[in-house]
C-alpha cells in the first residue's frame, strides 16, 4: 500500500484577493452615523429641557412650602383673620329707610346693622340669592386691590356702570350669574345668564378711610428678596445697577432713592370658608386656604374689553363628574367645560377651587333665597394631553355623562343656548376633600316648611400661577355676628 507523502497533509495555500484593501467608509455609512448622532443630540436636548422645567417646578414647590409656612405665621400674628380688619367694596347702591346708599368701601358690621337689601347678590337673576349671615365666605386679597389703577378708579366698576360679565368685588371676578361657557369679553346678556353661583366677597385690609397702602401690602403679601437689577447686554464689563423706588421729601423737593425694588415674584391670598354650610346656624371655625402664587396676573380693567384686552388672571369652568366618588379624601376624575376664551394651560400640580350651593331657605316667606355655598381647593394630579375644542350640542338631560363623551357638550344646567360659542373640554383627575356633585340643592320655605329643589351645578375657579395651597382650620372671632 502506498502511503501519502508528508507534503499531502499541508493545507492549501490561500489565493490572494484581487480587490484593493478598504481604506474608508461609504457616504451612506457617514449619513447613517450622522443621523444617529443628531437623533441622540435631540434626545439629550429634550431631556435637558424637561429636566430644567422639572427643576424649576421643584424649586418653586420647595420655595412655596417655606413661604406658605412663613405667611401663615404672618397671617395669625397680624390678626388678619379678624373681621374687624376687613374692608369690602359695596359696588352697588341700595335703599335703607327711604335713603339711597351709594357705592362705597365698607367695614364688616353686626348682622342688625345692614338691611336685607344690602346683602343681595345684585345680579338680577330670577331667583335672587342673599348672602348668608354668620357664615360669610371671604377672600382676603389686598394685593388685588393694591393695583394703583383700581385704587383710584373703583367707581368705574360699579354695577350700574358696566355692561360686562366682570365684577371686582367678588372672587372669582365675575358676576354671580356669569355663564362659564359664554365668552367673558361679550356684552352681558340676561338671556344667557345662569342663576347666581357661589362667590366669595373679596376684601382688603384696614378701614374704609385708611385701607392698607400699596407699599404695606407688597411687604406683607409678596416676596421682597428678588432684587430688580439692570445690566448692559452690549458691554458685560459694566456693573449691574440695582433699582430703587424714589420718594420726594417735600412737595417741591427732588425725589431720593429710599428702598430697593423687588420683582415680587411670589404673592399670596387667603380664602376662608365655614366648616359647616348646610344650615343657618352660626359657624366660628373656618377652613383657611393660604394660596401661594408665582407671577400672578392682577390685571383688571373692564372699561374697554376686547378679546385681547380683558382680565385673564381668574377663570371659571363648569365641572362635571366622570369617575371616582370623591369620598374619603380619594378625589376623582372630572370634566372641565368652559368657553375657549378661558386659558387652557392646565398641568399636573395646578390647583382649582370647586364651589356650589348645598342648601338654602327662603327669607321671611319671600322669594329671596339665603343659600349656603361651599368652597374647596383641589390639586390636579393628572390631565388629558390637550383640551378638545368643540361646538355645543344641546340635549335636555344634564345628568347624562355619556352624552358628553359622544356629543361634546350637553345643555347647560339652566337650558341656556349659547349658539355657536366654542368651548373647550378637558378631563382631569383631582385630589382633595369630599365633594357632592348633586345637580340639585334643597330650599326650605320658612313659612310653610315645604322643600323645593333648584339647580346647583359645580363650578371651578382657575387662578393663574397657583403653586401651592396650605390649609388650616382657624377660629374666626365673632364670626356668627358679622355681615358684609
Amino acid at each position: 500500500m502506498q502511503h501519502p507523502t508528508p507534503s499531502s497533509n499541508k493545507p492549501p495555500r490561500p489565493v490572494a484577493s484581487t480587490r484593493p484593501a478598504r481604506r474608508g467608509v461609504t457616504v451612506l455609512e457617514v449619513l447613517f452615523a450622522t443621523g444617529v448622532a443628531i437623533a441622540g443630540m435631540f434626545g439629550i436636548a429634550s431631556l435637558l429641557l424637561m429636566a430644567g422645567r422639572q427643576a424649576s417646578e421643584s424649586n418653586r414647590s420647595l420655595e412655596s412650602q417655606t413661604l406658605g409656612h412663613d405667611w401663615y405665621n404672618e397671617f395669625l400674628t397680624r390678626d388678619l383673620h379678624s373681621p374687624s380688619n376687613w374692608v369690602w367694596y359695596q359696588d352697588y347702591e341700595y335703599n335703607a329707610g327711604g335713603v339711597t346708599i351709594p357705592p362705597q368701601s365698607r367695614s364688616f358690621q353686626k348682622i342688625s346693622a345692614l338691611p336685607l337689601e344690602a346683602r343681595l347678590t345684585h345680579s338680577g337673576a330670577s331667583v335672587q340669592r342673599v348672602r348668608p349671615t354668620g357664615k360669610m365666605s371671604v377672600c382676603i386679597d389686598p394685593y388685588f386691590y393694591s393695583n394703583r389703577f383700581l385704587r383710584n378708579n373703583l367707581g368705574l366698576f360699579n354695577e350700574s356702570n358696566t355692561a360686562s360679565w366682570y365684577r371686582l368685588a367678588v372672587f372669582p371676578h365675575y358676576d354671580d350669574d356669569f355663564n362659564p361657557i359664554v365668552d367673558s369679553a361679550s356684552t352681558r346678556d340676561s338671556g344667557l345668564a345662569w342663576m347666581d353661583q357661589p362667590r366669595m366677597l373679596r376684601v382688603a385690609l384696614g378701614s374704609p378711610s385708611a385701607i392698607w397702602s400699596e407699599k404695606l401690602v407688597q411687604e406683607v403679601f409678596s416676596t421682597n428678596s428678588e432684587l430688580v437689577v439692570s445690566a448692559s447686554e452690549d458691554d458685560r464689563t459694566i456693573p449691574a445697577l440695582r433699582g430703587y423706588s424714589l420718594t420726594p421729601l417735600g412737595p417741591n423737593s427732588t425725589p431720593i432713592p429710599t428702598k430697593g425694588l423687588s420683582k415680587n415674584q411670589y404673592s399670596w391670598m387667603a380664602t376662608l370658608s365655614p366648616l359647616e354650610e348646610v344650615n343657618r346656624t352660626s359657624e366660628d371655625y373656618y377652613t383657611l386656604s393660604l394660596v401661594v402664587m408665582y407671577q400672578r396676573d392682577r390685571f383688571f380693567d373692564v372699561t374697554d374689553i376686547t378679546s385681547e384686552n380683558k382680565p385673564e388672571g381668574e377663570g371659571v369652568t363648569w365641572v362635571v363628574p366622570l369617575s371616582g366618588n370623591f369620598t374619603g379624601g380619594s378625589g376623582g376624575r372630572v370634566r372641565l367645560i368652559s368657553s375657549v376664551d378661558i386659558s387652557t394651560s392646565l398641568g399636573v400640580g395646578d390647583w382649582i377651587m370647586l364651589s356650589k350651593f348645598v342648601g338654602g331657605r327662603t327669607v321671611g316667606g319671600s322669594s329671596l333665597v339665603e343659600a349656603f355655598p361651599v368652597f374647596r381647593w383641589y390639586r390636579i394630579v393628572a390631565t388629558d394631553v390637550e383640551p378638545d375644542a368643540t361646538l355645543p350640542f344641546y340635549t335636555s338631560d344634564t345628568s347624562d355623562v355619556d352624552a358628553l363623551d359622544t356629543t361634546g357638550l350637553t345643555s347647560d344646567p339652566y337650558g341656556r343656548n349659547v349658539g355657536n360659542n366654542q368651548v373647550w373640554v378637558r378631563d382631569v383627575v383631582l385630589d382633595g376633600p369630599d365633594w357632592d356633585f348633586n345637580l340639585l340643592h334643597p330650599v326650605t320655605n320658612e313659612a310653610t316648611g315645604a322643600v323645593v329643589t333648584v339647580p346647583a351645578p359645580t363650578t371651578g375657579t382657575l387662578v393663574q400661577g397657583v403653586v401651592a395651597v396650605h390649609e388650616r382650620v382657624v377660629e374666626i372671632p365673632n364670626a356668627g355676628e358679622i355681615v358684609q
